[in-house]
């Protein structure tokens, strides 16, 4: 099964965690399976806060593709962002608009994730071995080698959960590699963080069709048929990327 069905390994509290591998299909069709079930008051997502509204607008674009751009670092740096139909973060926030739910946009404002760099497994096995035991597998894999930089992220992020309202039912969907150390930092108290710094001068553009196969994590043509299947979520057969392969 694509949809996650027991909670219990990864309940704190008000808060129902709901790890993804950042820009795979099969964790978005997870994610709506599992939003549209559940029906939770409030989604936070792992995406920076000053992001937020335009987040929220090329998702109501959608499924025309649009990228956030804004300037990095320097003055000759620029940002761009796709919000892709098929990417599980995308998916979260495009669901919570539809079912109601507020969305919190839970990450710290800054430039660079400080993930490690760690394979996961095709997320194509989700469509045998399910959501749930794939999770169970990366966990107990999982290296528990934890940078200072990483461990600051997700504290900054428990912090922000510890904020939300403890009556509302509130789905969390983050990283697969940062779900420990977020849950582990709820544990205690966080003082305020660094949450960087705010991006500003943000612009929302169009892509022209010819450059989405180099600027998006899944191909074009698995995007679409994602747009399809999400609409009814009936057809499991149809996001199969061997489909894709046979033709």
């Amino acid at each position: 099964m694509l949809a996650p069905s027991d909670p219990g390994p990864l309940k704190y509290g008000h808060l129902r965690f709901l790890p993804v591998v950042p820009g795979r299909m099969e964790f978005a069709a997870a994610i709506r399976h599992a939003l549209l079930r559940e029906q939770p008051k409030v989604v936070g997502v792992e995406l920076p806060l000053s992001l937020g509204a335009s987040w929220r607008r090329a998702v109501r674009r959608l499924p025309e593709i649009t990228v956030i751009l804004y300037p990095g670092e320097s003055e000759d740096d620029l940002v761009y962002v796709p919000v892709e139909p098929a990417d599980p973060f995308t998916e979260a926030v495009r669901t919570a608009l539809e079912i109601g739910a507020e969305v919190a946009f839970i990450e710290p404002d800054l430039t660079l994730r400080p993930h490690f760099a760690e394979p996961s497994p095709d997320p194509f096995v989700l469509h045998t071995t399910g959501y749930d035991r794939y999770v169970a597998m990366y966990r107990e894999a999982h290296s528990k080698r934890v940078s200072s930089e990483m461990q600051a992220h997700a504290r900054a992020m428990a912090w922000k959960l510890q904020g939300t309202d403890p009556f509302a039912q509130t789905a969390v969907v983050l990283s697969l590699n940062l779900v420990d150390s977020v849950i582990s930092s709820l544990n205690e108290p966080q003082e305020d963080p660094d949450t960087g710094r705010s991006r500003r001068n943000i612009e929302l553009i169009n892509p022209h069709p010819d450059c989405l196969a180099e600027i998006l994590i899944e191909y074009p043509y698995l995007q679409s048929r994602y747009e399809e299947y999400r609409m009814l979520l009936d057809d499991r057969e149809s996001i199969q990327r061997e489909e894709k392969a046979r033709r």
